[in-house]
């Protein structure tokens, strides 16, 4: 009986610290997964910002104007317009002589592109502009 005792005890140890290693192990490798999601989230968004940016100079190129809406590049400058990696819409604004085109995050951040600048710029707190 003694040495049952002393196996179910030291089973016991055994399995309380593998747990415990198990969650640092997981407090450690969610974050970082989660981080990778969201780098991979902003890369599609400024690729897909990228193409529409490129069926807009195009457009342009053809009509002497940007384009009043997105859905003017369908389907001859560009395919689909897509929604977001985020499921929301992207925002187009033509002030005219530049655009902007935009999507909200899922932690209301926005990610663009801005023609005036020719830049792109992400983490940018606040609504949308419209």
């Amino acid at each position: 009986m003694k040495n049952l005792t002393s196996t179910s005890t030291i089973t016991s140890f055994f399995m309380t610290f593998m747990t415990f290693i198990l969650l640092i192990v997981a407090a450690v490798a969610i974050p970082s997964f989660v981080g990778a999601q969201d780098k991979a989230k902003i890369s599609r968004a400024r690729g897909e910002i990228q193409s529409m940016n490129s069926a807009i100079a195009v457009y342009q190129a053809d009509n002497n104007k940007f384009p009043e809406t997105l859905e003017q590049l369908v389907p001859n400058y560009i395919a689909v317009i897509s929604q977001s990696p985020w499921n929301t819409e992207y925002t187009y604004v033509n002030a005219g002589d530049d655009f902007s085109i935009e999507c909200l995050t899922d932690r209301d951040k926005r990610i663009g592109f801005q023609s005036k600048t020719n830049e792109f710029y992400e983490n940018q707190p606040g609504p949308l502009e419209r």
